[in-house]
């Protein structure tokens, strides 16, 4: 399955065409979001579902901007969770910012692990195209 990883004119509009420039921002953006992965997969395992959101919502920010398909609504799904498991956790420990975690259904956090798992591989799959310049 060869899905397109970046929107073509959206990057246009964003770098006035100037590939070079794509390219950087490409690498860039690869960097940073697979380091960003690391600190996702730390917070995931800690169940530290504020951090998790923190970060989900980097990466779908960041990637909305970089023009990148897919890795932003992903990263949505993620964010999403994060947040109802933070929002649990704070509603049954009487609405303390530092509540203790809610344990998610194992089925939850296997989808989560999922979550991460495509996100990984997305951008390992960007950041190969971007080495060689195909994307």
């Amino acid at each position: 399955m060869n899905l397109a990883m970046i929107d073509v004119q959206q990057m246009a509009a964003i770098t006035g065409g100037d590939l070079e420039f794509q390219q950087e921002l490409l690498e860039t953006f690869s960097d940073d979001a697979l380091q960003s992965i690391d600190a996702i997969k730390t917070a995931l395992e800690q169940q530290d579902w504020q951090r998790l959101y923190q970060l989900a919502h980097k990466l779908k920010g960041a990637s909305s901007s970089a023009a990148i398909l897919r890795v932003p609504d992903l990263a949505r799904q993620l964010e999403s969770q994060a947040q109802t498991y933070d929002e649990e956790g704070s509603e049954n420990h009487g609405g303390r910012n530092r509540a203790a975690p809610v344990a998610p259904a194992k089925a939850d956090l296997r989808q989560l692990h999922e979550i991460v798992e495509t996100l990984e591989s997305t951008l390992l799959q960007l950041r190969f195209k971007v080495e060689r310049g195909h994307f």
